[in-house]
């Protein structure tokens, strides 16, 4: 019965998401060895032990990662349950060193076992199915395995938890696909002024001093004022119109109090049947004529600037804005149309890019987009879609492309930016972020972790790529892990000739 048992329990191990190493001793417990690794939605477990014969105890080795920051675990109380003909168990207050637990578990008959790790602490609580253990009744019924090739690479533990690192698994997901292009920041047209100097005179800065670039402007808040210098042929002309505008102002000012009296009267005559209805509207147009002439005339009066022998002009903003720009010295003089101040909104600016002129079809009517910075993998919602450009540059044979961005994330104008947008869905592709693909000579790679410690170079063939995500159309299968953050450092270890083939190492 015994050799049954043992026979069905190496065969449901196949099963068990466990691997038979090859001839070699991590613990100095005896021939072989065996590893486990095992992923929930919380931890990691890789677990090393010996082959286990019944009535010899043996060390197991279980690294314990969160998934949450795939840090090690440092703090709990970690349950080790082996149910079978009898459950053996150890219960562990703390780590040995920090992430690896070393239970020693003896099991007094062989057979089949069901390992199960029970966690619970303050850093996570989790239980763990770590499958089945085969026990055997001597180290000579132990089946003898073929050496393994070198092809894993071996990249620790120890290795992982100190370096920036990560795994993700391969999953199906929807991603858009995208059309990708280089573009840059820039300002709405309509959301950028120059400031410019309407007449020659002093600049003088407002009392709080000289705004400086970064400064905010609020509309009609004036950045500083023009003193005209009343001399020369210019400074003559805007003495005359300023006074010849005031003029006007008066007789219309005259006009109107002389329209608005009459109407008055004639009001009152019409109560008394004295004038006719005829003669109150003609009273009643001569007013809003009036009345609209001296609007007019007050308009100029303002867009001109007051004048009190020598007073200024204000400088001010249409809009809300950032200066970004200042060419201003106070006290200085400056002709007029000299550019002072250069004022953006920067809480609305557009993203625009140049596309391939037979790309620019595939653009479909209201697309979105996101994009990221050179340099920076935050990715950003680009917004509303503006326009796609109806002129083909003769030089590069491109056409302009333009969205729209609710800048509140300190984008800044000029910034380069990857630009990734939206022509179509696909539905239930198998998908791995974008920061597990490293490119070697132009060719993708992913590096998947079979093993806790142990990794496996894949070339893979590539489709759409939306928002950090790339889908893959081979080199990966669905649930595989792969390295998410930190590939790099597993591909140094690959080419690293001072780490052992094998990744089993002492505890």
């Amino acid at each position: 019965m015994r050799p049954f048992a043992v026979s069905l329990c190496l065969a449901l191990t196949v099963f068990g998401c466990r691997k038979q190493e090859s001839a070699r001793d991590n613990h100095g417990d005896g021939p072989g060895g065996v590893s486990i690794t095992i992923w929930t939605e919380k931890s990691e477990l890789f677990v090393e032990f010996p082959q286990l014969v019944a009535g010899k105890p043996a060390n197991f080795a279980a690294h314990l990662t969160r998934l949450s920051d795939f840090t090690p675990l440092t703090e709990g109380t970690v349950a080790f349950v082996a149910a079978g003909l009898e459950e053996v168990r150890q219960e562990l207050k703390s780590p040995t060193r920090p992430g690896i637990w070393i239970p020693t578990l003896t099991f007094p008959r062989s057979g089949c076992y069901e390992l199960t790790l029970r966690i619970s602490g303050p850093q996570i609580e989790d239980t763990i199915a770590a499958g089945k253990l085969t026990v055997f009744a001597s180290e000579a019924e132990i089946p003898k395995e073929a050496e393994e090739g070198g092809s894993a690479i071996s990249y620790l533990k120890e290795q992982q938890w100190r370096m920036p690192f990560a795994t993700a698994r391969v999953g199906r997901t929807n991603l858009m696909d995208t059309m990708r292009a280089s573009g840059q920041v820039g300002p709405r047209p309509d959301r950028k002024v120059v400031i410019v100097a309407p007449v020659s005179g002093r600049y003088d800065a407002p009392g709080e001093g000289l705004p400086l670039p970064g400064a905010e402007v609020a509309p009609q808040v004036p950045v500083g004022t023009i003193q005209p210098l009343l001399r020369g042929p210019e400074g003559v002309a805007y003495a005359i119109n300023r006074l010849q505008i005031e003029r006007e102002l008066a007789a219309a000012q005259m006009r109107l109090d002389r329209a608005e009296k009459e109407y008055d009267r004639v009001k009152k005559l019409f109560e008394n049947r004295a004038k006719s209805q005829r003669d109150v509207d003609d009273a009643e147009l001569e007013v809003k004529l009036a009345r609209s002439s001296a609007e007019t005339v007050t308009k100029m009066k303002g867009d001109l600037g007051t004048l009190k022998g020598m007073e200024s002009v204000p400088l001010v903003s249409p809009f809300k804005g950032t200066i970004v720009e200042v060419k201003a010295t106070p006290g200085a003089y400056v002709e007029a149309g000299t550019p002072l101040f250069t004022i953006i909104d920067l809480g609305l600016v557009w993203v625009e890019a140049n596309l391939f002129e037979d790309d620019a079809p595939r653009i479909p009517q209201g697309a979105t987009a996101s994009f990221t910075l050179h340099g920076n993998e935050r990715r950003h919602e680009a917004g509303r879609h503006v326009n796609v450009g109806s002129v083909v540059d003769e030089n590069t044979r491109t056409v302009r492309v333009i969205f729209e961005f609710e800048n509140g994330h300190g984008v800044r104008i000029g910034n380069f930016v990857d630009l990734s947008i939206d022509i179509g869905k696909k539905s239930g592709v198998l998908a791995i972020p974008e920061s597990a693909i490293l490119d070697e000579d132009g060719i993708p790679v992913a590096y998947v972790q079979t093993e806790g410690e142990s990794f496996e170079k894949r070339v893979l063939t590539l489709g759409a790529r939306d928002r950090g995500m790339v889908e893959v159309l081979s080199g990966l299968e669905d649930g595989e892990r792969v390295a998410s953050k930190g590939a790099y450092l597993v591909k140094l270890a690959s080419m690293s000739s001072q780490l052992p083939a094998a990744h089993g190492h002492p505890h």
